[in-house]
């Protein structure tokens, strides 16, 4: 099983240390949310997990410190859905998609019939098959934020690391990739998810790690995270919290000061 552990990690930028001492643990078969208000750290703590930034402290993937893994292999074992979406090429959705099947060929291998129907999987999990010849750089942003989704999607890797995947999406799809996720964890894969939705990570997510300032301010269930105390400490809000389906409902609704 998919083990990723994570001991006193540390990240500092320009000057600043942005993640200070994070300590998990977490397994294949999670959908794990991270939280926390602006700055606290989510997007940092994602990057240095890929190696896309230095840090200092354990970072392992099944016992392999990720920081001494090929290239190729972390790409095999890790797939990242970015915040960034901007489009630079009008390249078709289709081959965006495809470019999610690299780890998995050699140079100037041409797709064999696995990947191609791994890219039709995904494009349709994704929505995005209808538009499959249209140029990436011409659709809107919550298009392009499916279409990087169907990417990752492709890349069929044990680890998936999102960072705030939902943010552009209208509520159908929103909800709609948020199921894809949950489905992914529940077929042994690790998913980690950067989320402002507190209501969504509360629905779908099995654990939550709560982020401020840097540093992790709580770790377990939704019940056990998305307390009262911790939304007006960490937050600065009042909430309301309900039920649906014996799913937490947490709303938001003053801040506080």
């Amino acid at each position: 099983m998919t083990s990723l552990n994570v001991e006193n990690l540390h990240v500092s930028l320009g000057g600043r240390e942005i993640v200070q001492g994070v300590s998990f643990a977490a397994s294949g078969g999670e959908f794990i949310g991270l939280i926390g208000p602006n700055g606290s750290g989510k997007t940092t703590l994602l990057r240095a997990l890929l190696g896309l930034i230095p840090s200092t402290g354990g970072i392992s993937l099944n016992n392999v410190d990720l920081r001494t893994m090929a290239a190729k292999h972390r790409a095999l074992n890790m797939s990242y859905v970015a915040q960034e979406r901007d489009a630079t090429w009008p390249l078709s959705v289709e081959t965006v998609v495809s470019l999610g099947r690299t780890p998995h060929i050699a140079p100037m291998q041409q797709l064999k019939a696995v990947d191609r129907d791994a890219v039709e999987t995904a494009m349709r999990e994704a929505d995005v098959a209808d538009m499959r010849e249209r140029p990436i750089t011409e659709l809107s942003g919550g298009e392009r934020s499916r279409v990087l989704i169907a990417r990752a999607l492709a890349q069929a890797s044990s680890v998936m690391l999102a960072d705030e995947p939902t943010s552009a999406l209208d509520p159908a799809h929103q909800i709609r990739v948020t199921e894809i996720f949950s489905g992914l964890a529940a077929n042994g894969r690790l998913v980690l998810m950067t989320c402002h939705d507190l209501s969504l990570a509360a629905r779908f997510c099995t654990r939550l790690l709560l982020l401020n300032n840097g540093r992790l301010e709580a770790d377990g269930s939704a019940r056990q995270v998305l307390t009262a105390e911790n939304l007006q400490r960490v937050y600065g809000v009042q909430a309301f919290f309900g039920e649906d389906e014996d799913k937490l409902v947490v709303v938001p609704r003053s801040a506080i000061g």
